[in-house]
């Protein structure tokens, strides 16, 4: 298991290596043996195990602070910069490059049906959709009264689910943008969502902090879990959600994806202050 705590990087449970660089704590990706992340000089490809620097390239530098990490399709690495949205050749290292509009980027997820982007833009927010090739498909524009200063993004098959942190939620087509439906959901928005199974998850705080699964397909409710501790963002593994509760002494919730209930408790040697990543020998998925 790997975990990050801001620069360093804790491997079964020791702290292993530390990643020396200026970085504005954006998430790792592992992908065939090697740890992508960004900094501000550039994009790094590291070795996991000790932090040794394999290759990397000084113009895809970190879109800034929060911001959305690296993430791999198809042997493809896409990657935000504070302007454009970057495809690297895992092969070739060959790259294409497409603007995303935003003046701060907020979003980013790839699949087998394209890639999108969300960020902040002057009049609101952009969500925009691109082809594999880095051909931009579609852009859709969220009015400045639907959202406060973040917007979510996750993606799955053809599903797309946009998310503001004033709880107004889209799901659209990944292909051509098309809403499926909106709904409003709790005004409390305090992390990162996620999407997997069919189903939408959400922590949420107001009134109580919990866990919220949608419907993607209908955006009926699923279940709810109530959670001793907010949480900035969820993250999928398996069959199983895991939840990082802020500020309570490092520990970790494991709950059930299929009905919220809670199937482990852990607590960490190492504060987990910034990114948090969960890792079998082979994959590697990442809360930010």
């Amino acid at each position: 298991m790997f975990y990050t705590t801001g620069t360093q990087v804790v491997a079964d449970g020791k702290h292993s290596w530390q990643i020396d660089k200026s970085g504005d704590g954006l998430s790792p990706t592992l992908h065939g043996g090697t740890l992508y992340t960004q900094i501000v000089e550039g994009l790094l490809a590291l070795a996991p195990r000790d932090g040794t620097e394999r290759w990397r390239l000084d113009s895809v530098e970190s879109p800034g602070p929060q911001a959305p990490g690296p993430t791999v399709v198809d042997e493809t690495l896409v990657a935000a910069t504070r302007t454009d949205i970057v495809g690297i050749d895992l092969t070739t290292r060959e790259t294409w490059r497409t603007s995303h509009n935003a003046m701060r980027i907020t979003g980013l997820a790839a699949g087998e049906r394209g890639i999108v982007s969300a960020g902040i833009a002057d009049d609101g927010a952009v969500v925009s959709g691109y082809a594999l090739d880095g051909t931009k498909r579609w852009e859709k524009q969220i009015p400045p009264s639907d959202i406060g200063s973040d917007l979510f993004v996750c993606l799955s098959g053809h599903d797309i689910c946009v998310l503001t942190d004033k709880g107004r939620l889209d799901a659209l087509d990944a292909e051509d943008g098309t809403r499926q439906w909106q709904a409003n959901l709790s005004s409390g928005i305090v992390g990162r969502p996620a999407l997997a199974d069919g189903l939408f998850l959400v922590p949420a705080s107001e009134n109580r902090t919990a866990v919220h699964a949608y419907d993607v397909q209908q955006g009926d409710a699923a279940w709810t879990q109530s959670v001793p501790h907010r949480s900035f963002s969820l993250t999928v593994v398996g069959d199983v959600v895991v939840v990082p509760l802020d500020g309570l002494e490092n520990r970790t919730m494991v709950l059930s994806l299929a009905d919220g209930t809670v199937e482990a408790e852990y607590q960490y040697e190492h504060e987990l202050f910034a990114n948090y990543a969960v890792t079998s020998e082979a994959n590697i998925t990442h809360l930010e």
